[in-house]
């Protein structure tokens, strides 16, 4: 298995970036950053195109915290399923939940979600910061039926440095799929190799994942 390689950018200022829609037969792609100002872009993409069902997240890699609220309710109200090919991260994990069916892509690229939360901006406004935190906590634990364990929980809860986080990864293979979670401390920068693996903590049983 090639070496994965963490691009971790959490909930980034995202000025001057933007997330970029294209759409191929009933599946909408999203990449780039996710910023809640692209609330119209988005829903005017689904609008366009009402034969859409999947939101794919591809090389997602991260976004504004509002905007996880955003793009979470859409593809909730709108039962939309989610799969994630190649690395979707912070923001877009989160957002990922909200889809009615959950999977990783079948592609033979090695995918990845990493958790986190919103990363301190050294403002005064501490409160506002932690009160984010506690709705994604909120989310996380709503879209996956309460089924993530008390210590996977507190490793998320307990990141939020650039490359820190709980992290999901699929890679498909000819003839099966192998999964993997670790927890990564931050100090393993972009060599995810360094991160530790954890048992028993399968993305299909933890809910983040879905096996419909």
């Amino acid at each position: 298995m090639k070496q994965l390689t963490l691009l971790i950018l959490l909930f980034v200022n995202s000025l001057g970036y933007s997330a970029d829609f294209g759409v191929e037969n009933d599946r909408l792609y999203i990449s780039g950053f996710l910023d809640h100002k692209e609330e119209r872009d988005f829903l005017q993409n689904l609008d366009k195109y009402p034969k859409v069902k999947t939101i794919v997240f591809e090389k997602c890699l991260g976004g504004d915290a509002q905007a996880v609220f955003v793009f979470a309710k859409i593809i909730s109200e709108r039962n939309l399923d989610t799969s994630v090919k190649g690395q979707c991260h912070s923001a877009c994990a989160f957002a990922f939940l909200a889809g009615k069916r959950r999977s990783f892509d079948n592609g033979y690229q090695t995918n990845g979600m990493l958790f986190h939360m919103s990363r301190p901006t050294g403002s005064k406004d501490s409160q506002k910061e932690s009160e984010v935190d506690i709705k994604l906590e909120a989310l996380l634990n709503k879209f996956t039926k309460g089924k993530i364990s008390n210590s996977i929980m507190l490793m998320i809860r307990n990141s939020n440095s650039e490359a820190a986080g709980v992290l999901f990864t699929s890679r498909n293979y000819f003839l099966f799929t192998s999964y993997k979670t670790m927890y990564c401390d931050g100090s393993q920068g972009a060599d995810a190799s360094k991160c530790m693996e954890l048992e028993n903590a399968d993305p299909l049983l933890l809910g983040i994942t879905t096996s419909e």
